[in-house]
C-alpha cells in the first residue's frame, strides 16, 4: 500500500525541466548585487528555492491567464517591445534580474525568449499540460513570465468596458469623444500613488491625452518617467484623436524577431489618459490645443487606450451619468414632441430587452392617460 501510495504521488508531482544554462546562472550569484546600471536586486538562489518557486510560479500563472488574459497579453507586448527597443538601457527598467550581470545586460538571450512566447491562450495549456513527463518546460520561461504577470504587480491594469468610454470622456471633461473605438481599455492604478496624491475635486483637476510609442510605455507604467534623453518633449492635448494622430506620427517600428503572437497584433498604437498635476509642473509650454512637457513626474497614468490596425467606428455609446439611448431604425428622431420622445423610449428599452426603469414609464403612461380621461370628461360636461 505504501508503495502504490508513491507511486501516484510521484505521478501527481508536475515534472519541470531545468534549463541547464539558467540553473548555472541562478547558482552562481551567492550574494545579493546592486549594478549601478538597474534598480533590480539578484537575490539568493539554491537548486531547492528554484525548484519550489518554480511550481508555485505556475499555479500563480495559470490562475493569472486564465482569468485576465488580455491584461496579461498588453503586458507581455508592452515588455516585448521595450526589450526589443534599440535604446532598451533607457526602456527596459526595471530588467529582469536573470538577465542582469555584473556590467552587461544579457539582452540577446532575452530577446530569444520573449520571441518564442505563443499566444496567451496558448501559455496557459502549455502550463496546465506541465504534470505530463513528455512535457519540457524551461525555467527560464517560466521565472520571466511570471516576474512580468505577477511579480511586477504595480501598476494594477484591469480591463475597462468600452461601451462607456464615451461617457468617460465626458466625466474627464475631454474635448470631443474619439471618433474610433479603441480595441480595449485598461484602467492604471498605482498601490503607492493612492495617499501620496492629494485627492482634489473633479473640477479642479485636469486630464490631458498622450500618444505614447509602444517601446517607451514600460518604463513610464513602472517607473513613472521616462528618460528625457530618450523620448524628448512631449506633446498633450486634450482630445484623443490629437493624441492618436501624435502616436502615428511618433510610433517607432517593432523588430520583425519582436513578440508576433499578441493579439494586438504588431502595430497598436497606445493612447493615455493621465492627470496632470499642476503642483509638480515646472516648465511648459502652450501652442493652440497643445501642451509641451519636459518631464514626466507631473503626470499621472489613469487609463490605457489601445488601438490596432483595424478599429470600428466609435458611435454614440451609452453614458454612464446620463443614460442616453439611442432609437432603434425606423423609429422617430428625438426631440419632436413629448409624446414622440416618451414613444421612443420606451421603444428603445424594449428594443434593448432590459428592464431598467420601464415601469416608471408605463406607470407615466397610465397617468397621461387617466389624465386624458379626465379632461374629455370636462369639456362634455361644460
Amino acid at each position: 500500500m505504501e508503495h502504490s501510495a508513491d507511486v501516484v504521488a510521484k505521478r501527481e508531482i508536475p515534472r519541470i525541466f531545468l534549463d541547464s544554462a539558467v540553473d548555472i546562472e541562478d547558482v552562481s550569484q551567492e550574494d545579493s548585487d546592486v549594478t549601478p546600471s538597474n534598480l533590480t536586486l539578484r537575490p539568493q538562489k539554491s537548486r531547492m528555492h528554484l525548484g519550489i518557486d518554480t511550481y508555485q510560479h505556475i499555479a500563480q500563472l495559470c490562475n493569472m491567464l486564465d482569468s485576465q488574459s488580455c491584461v496579461c497579453d498588453a503586458k507581455l507586448l508592452i515588455f516585448a517591445a521595450a526589450a526589443n527597443s534599440e535604446g532598451y538601457r533607457s526602456t527596459l527598467v526595471p530588467i529582469p534580474p536573470l538577465f542582469m550581470g555584473e556590467s552587461f545586460y544579457d539582452i540577446e538571450r532575452l530577446r530569444r525568449i520573449v520571441a518564442m512566447w505563443p499566444t496567451c491562450r496558448q501559455m496557459l495549456k502549455d502550463l496546465q499540460r506541465s504534470t505530463s513527463r513528455s512535457t519540457h518546460i524551461s525555467a527560464g520561461h517560466i521565472h520571466l513570465m511570471h516576474w512580468v504577470l505577477i511579480a511586477q504587480s504595480n501598476p494594477i491594469l484591469r480591463r475597462y468596458k468600452v461601451r462607456r468610454f464615451a461617457g468617460l470622456c465626458k466625466d474627464l471633461r475631454l474635448q470631443h469623444s474619439p471618433s474610433i473605438r479603441p480595441r480595449e481599455v485598461l484602467s492604471v492604478t498605482y498601490k503607492d500613488k493612492q495617499h501620496t496624491v492629494k485627492k482634489a475635486s473633479n473640477c479642479r483637476r485636469r486630464y490631458v491625452c498622450l500618444g505614447c510609442p509602444l517601446q517607451l510605455l514600460y518604463r513610464l507604467l513602472i517607473m513613472g518617467r521616462m528618460d528625457n534623453n530618450w523620448a524628448g518633449p512631449l506633446r498633450l492635448y486634450d482630445r484623443v484623436d490629437a493624441a492618436l494622430a501624435q502616436c502615428t506620427v511618433t510610433s517607432l517600428p517593432l523588430p520583425e524577431n519582436c513578440w508576433s503572437c499578441s493579439c494586438f497584433g504588431r502595430a497598436p498604437r497606445c493612447v493615455l489618459i493621465c492627470e496632470l498635476l499642476l503642483d509638480r509642473l515646472s516648465s511648459r509650454q502652450q501652442h493652440h490645443n497643445e501642451l509641451i512637457i519636459e518631464d514626466t513626474s507631473c503626470l499621472l497614468v489613469q487609463y490605457l487606450l489601445i488601438f490596432t490596425e483595424h478599429n470600428e467606428p466609435l458611435l454614440d455609446l451609452q453614458a454612464t451619468s446620463s443614460r442616453q439611448l439611442n432609437p432603434p431604425t425606423g423609429q422617430p428622431p428625438l426631440g419632436a414632441s413629448f409624446k414622440s420622445q416618451f414613444k421612443t423610449h420606451c421603444s428603445a428599452q424594449r428594443y434593448r430587452g432590459g428592464c431598467g426603469s420601464r415601469w416608471i414609464f408605463r406607470l407615466f403612461a397610465w397617468l397621461l392617460a387617466r389624465m386624458g380621461h379626465l379632461l374629455e370628461r370636462q369639456q362634455r360636461s361644460f
